[in-house]
Protein backbone atom coordinates (compact mmCIF):
# COMPACT_ATOMS: atom_id res chain seq x y z
CA UNK A 1 0.00 0.00 0.00
CA UNK A 2 1.47 3.71 -1.10
CA UNK A 3 2.31 5.79 1.82
CA UNK A 4 0.17 9.18 1.43
CA UNK A 5 2.00 12.34 0.49
CA UNK A 6 2.61 14.36 3.43
CA UNK A 7 1.52 18.34 3.11
CA UNK A 8 3.03 20.98 5.48
CA UNK A 9 2.24 24.89 5.24
CA UNK A 10 4.91 27.04 6.64
CA UNK A 11 3.75 30.85 7.26
CA UNK A 12 6.80 33.41 6.64
CA UNK A 13 5.50 36.78 8.37
CA UNK A 14 6.99 40.00 8.07
CA UNK A 15 6.10 43.51 7.86
CA UNK A 16 5.81 45.40 4.74
CA UNK A 17 8.64 45.77 2.68
CA UNK A 18 10.65 43.28 4.85
CA UNK A 19 11.54 40.76 1.44
CA UNK A 20 9.76 38.35 1.83
CA UNK A 21 8.29 38.39 -1.61
CA UNK A 22 11.96 38.14 -2.99
CA UNK A 23 12.76 35.16 -0.68
CA UNK A 24 9.49 33.36 -2.23
CA UNK A 25 10.63 34.47 -5.53
CA UNK A 26 14.03 32.50 -5.21
CA UNK A 27 13.31 30.12 -3.70
CA UNK A 28 10.47 29.05 -6.04
CA UNK A 29 13.05 30.00 -8.98
CA UNK A 30 15.53 27.21 -7.09
CA UNK A 31 12.58 24.38 -7.28
CA UNK A 32 11.17 25.00 -10.32
CA UNK A 33 14.44 24.42 -12.61
CA UNK A 34 14.67 21.07 -10.55
CA UNK A 35 11.15 20.65 -11.51
CA UNK A 36 10.07 19.98 -7.98
CA UNK A 37 7.69 23.11 -7.26
CA UNK A 38 7.30 26.48 -8.25
CA UNK A 39 5.58 30.02 -7.53
CA UNK A 40 1.48 29.21 -6.50
CA UNK A 41 -0.83 32.48 -6.13
CA UNK A 42 -0.19 32.35 -2.27
CA UNK A 43 3.60 31.56 -1.98
CA UNK A 44 5.41 28.60 -3.29
CA UNK A 45 5.20 24.90 -3.18
CA UNK A 46 8.35 22.44 -3.06
CA UNK A 47 7.79 18.91 -3.50
CA UNK A 48 10.08 16.01 -2.59
CA UNK A 49 10.16 12.32 -2.12
CA UNK A 50 6.35 12.21 -1.19
CA UNK A 51 6.49 15.60 1.15
CA UNK A 52 5.15 19.18 -0.15
CA UNK A 53 6.22 22.16 1.39
CA UNK A 54 4.02 25.37 1.33
CA UNK A 55 5.50 28.63 2.04
CA UNK A 56 2.88 31.13 2.59
CA UNK A 57 3.56 34.92 2.44
CA UNK A 58 1.80 36.41 5.84
CA UNK A 59 1.78 40.39 6.84
CA UNK A 60 1.48 41.58 10.45
CA UNK A 61 -1.21 44.04 9.10
CA UNK A 62 -3.34 40.73 8.26
CA UNK A 63 -3.52 40.15 11.69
Amino acid sequence: MAEANKIFTVGLLGGDRAGISTLLDFIAGVAKRGGAGGRTGYGCEIRMKGVELRLVETHLRDF
